[in-house]
């Protein structure tokens, strides 16, 4: 085998390089008992490893976005350790630094794929081993790929990016992307107060839940556009444990590990006050969040009142019954206004049940990452209400902002000998149904060439394909992701030129005095032939080569001694096509 697959990490050139001509004796034996099997072996030149990378060397990132694919800490140093930084014992392994200064102040996300485990991913706001040094942001994960979101950072200010692992293992491959973040700029902006209870009729369609802690089975249409926290949703998932969840934003999760999805799990027991980053919905509105189990009893309904641009979303809980306190029922409605985008709460029936979850139950609102609430009532003090309402006013300045539904990472594409290879990878996706992957001759007009679906919702790094056969010379590409609701955006456009393999015959061998060497294909380019006897005694020639000649005879082989030669012919870029051992008799 030879190339990527061979590849070993903290290889670094240790081994002693060898002498050209030199014979290598490589041997394989079977211990154990098993006499034969089959077995792989990787022959390879591991290249230079770079200097160290260090904040004397770090790599200069010059504006977003940002993308290094197939970089690696193996080799690059292990300069900073735990006592440096953001004083993480993942900063024990080899290291590898960027370095940017952003213009602005800019809040940037930062992901790392393909990596080993235990990998960590720290920002700091000088050297790491400056005196005076703050820990801006960090991130490590004992399955590898840790991400940041939202790291705030401040104009003028040279920041350090460290990849870095804990000593096992010593060091990692990996790809870093760096962003801007469509975190929102509004930090939950909202003004609670009391207001009179007045709800609605409890009428509209029926949610049936007939399972204890569960999302609804399909996402929940507003009716209209509406703006939280300054971004814009036109639908949500219902809670059977009384919260609306909205899809999430940025690289942040909308649940503290992962995201909400139509008929999965949704949690029941709170444990800590909000806001908080391990325990509790995010991006969502409670009302209250607290344990009841409709599928004991009760209605869930939903509807859209009023006119445009006047509508609001009504979505009533009646006689839901407690979880373990079953005779004990929750009665509340809440409502979502069009244009002004505040936020109702009318509570008819709110109780403690005592006797399970500590009687425990959050109302209010809690933001994209778990950082920001704005409250009516939290843990851990029990609180009833009867007959009672709480607005929250919408206060966000500026537009608001639409919620892209796929956060693309890469697209590319790679020619083979009789297809074009098509690749992409989501870092996240919501409401992804299904892409459309499009090509062109001449990049103006474009036909599809095939669907392939999506995730629906997923955090996680994800890696699409698609082989496209036959292709022309020059073809160029392009993705369209449709959503559910079929809302769709284009990609960028990308290019791929086809490159064939060019197939490289030296004959006779042995030979006397005449060598040729034949090329499966040609263009009007010089090739270089080295020639390189048992001790590393090096002959070169140049031949010029005219498109379409696909045999030559070389010229200075009759001329060698008698001999073995490793013979090595180069093309114009200077990459070896070929190399084979010749006999001279």
């Amino acid at each position: 085998h030879a190339g990527s697959n061979c590849l070993i990490p903290g290889d670094c050139q240790q081994n002693p390089t060898l002498t050209p001509g030199t014979t290598v004796w490589v041997r394989l034996w079977e211990y154990g008992g098993t006499p034969f099997g089959p077995f792989d072996i990787c022959a390879y030149d591991p290249g230079s490893p770079g200097a160290p990378s260090n904040c004397g060397n770090a790599t200069v990132i010059a504006g977003l976005p940002y993308s290094n694919s197939g970089a690696t800490t193996c080799c690059r140093g292990n300069t900073y350790n735990s006592s440096d930084g953001c004083l993480s014992a993942y900063q024990d392994g080899e290291d590898f630094l960027y370095e940017y200064t952003p213009a602005a102040n800019e809040t940037v996300d930062i992901t790392l794929t393909g990596t080993s485990s235990y990998t960590g991913i720290f920002v700091t706001d000088a050297c790491p081993s400056a005196g005076g040094v703050n820990c801006t942001a960090s991130a490590t994960s004992t399955s590898g790929n840790p991400t940041l979101c939202g790291v705030n950072l401040i104009a003028g200010t040279t920041y350090y990016f460290m990849v870095d692992t804990d000593p096992n293992p010593d060091c990692t491959p990996f790809n870093l992307n760096v962003t801007s973040s469509s975190t929102p700029s509004c930090g939950l902006n909202y003004t609670a107060s009391n207001i009179g209870f007045a709800p609605d009729l409890n009428a509209g369609t029926n949610i049936a839940l007939p399972i204890d802690d569960r999302f609804s089975s399909s996402y929940v249409s507003l009716g209209f556009n509406f703006c939280f926290n300054g971004y814009e949703f036109t639908q949500g998932l219902i809670s059977s444990n009384g919260y609306v969840i909205f899809d999430p934003i940025g690289c942040a999760s909308n649940l503290p590990t992962a995201n909400a999805a139509p008929g999965d799990y949704s949690a029941y027991s709170i444990n800590a006050a909000i806001p908080n980053i391990n325990d509790a919905p995010r991006n969502s509105i409670m009302f209250p969040w607290q344990d009841i189990d409709p599928s004991l009893g009760g209605t869930i309904r939903y509807q859209v009142l009023g006119t445009a641009p006047n509508r609001r979303f009504v979505i009533t809980f009646d006689q839901i019954p407690y979880y373990s306190c079953n005779s004990l029922l929750f009665t509340g409605q809440l409502k979502l206004f069009e244009t002004t985008n505040d936020i109702e709460m009318h509570i008819a029936t709110k109780v403690v049940c005592s006797g399970w979850n500590g009687g425990d139950a959050i109302i209010g609102l809690h933001n994209y990452n778990g950082t920001i609430a704005v409250l009516g009532n939290n843990y851990p003090t029990n609180w009833t209400m009867t007959n009672q309402a709480i607005r929250f006013t919408y206060n966000c300045p500026g537009p608001c902002i639409t919620v892209l539904p796929v956060t693309l990472i890469d697209f590319d594409g790679l020619p083979h000998e009789n297809y074009n290879l098509l690749e992409w990878s989501t870092a996240s996706e919501i409401n992804n149904d299904y892409f459309i992957l499009e090509r062109s001759n001449d990049g103006n007009t474009f036909e599809e060439i095939a669907t392939i679906d999506g995730a629906g919702n997923s955090n996680s790094l994800l890696k699409y394909s698609y082989q496209h056969n036959n292709p022309n010379e020059l073809e160029y590409y392009r993705l369209k992701q449709v959503d559910f609701d079929g809302k769709y955006e284009y990609s960028k456009i990308i290019a791929v030129s086809a490159e064939r393999d060019i197939t490289v015959n030296i004959y006779p061998n042995p030979s006397k005095d005449n060598l040729f060497f034949s090329l499966s294909e040609s263009n009007d380019e010089i090739y270089t032939i080295v020639y390189t006897n048992v001790l590393g005694s090096v002959t070169k020639e140049n031949i010029s080569i005219m498109k379409g000649s696909n045999t030559y005879q070389v010229n200075e082989f009759s001329q060698l001694t008698s001999g073995i030669y490793f013979v090595q012919i180069l093309n114009g870029a200077n990459e070896v096509i070929k190399t084979q051992k010749i006999i001279k008799e």
